[in-house]
């Protein structure tokens, strides 16, 4: 799961909301949105995470899978989730 968390992390942060989410859920920006991603990686890294942490992985992000289908909110059928 720490593997996969820091991957989110990473993709999440850096990739715009447009690509996986049909509306943005963060109202902070691109920039405050992608430190907040960064320093969670460092929270990751250093086992400094919370149960609050790990609950919200659970949720989000339960496996690779699920990871790989909300990188892209774009089907190839033509149309747009």
């Amino acid at each position: 799961m720490k593997l996969r968390a820091i991957f989110c992390c990473f993709y999440f942060g850096i990739v715009p909301w447009w690509i996986y989410q049909k509306k943005c859920h963060y109202g902070r920006g691109y920039w405050n949105h992608l430190k907040l991603n960064f320093q969670q990686i460092k929270i990751w890294i250093t086992d400094k995470y919370t149960k609050e942490d790990i609950d919200f992985e659970k949720e989000v992000n339960p496996s690779w899978s699920n990871v790989m289908r909300n990188m892209c909110r774009f089907t190839y059928n033509g149309n747009f989730n």
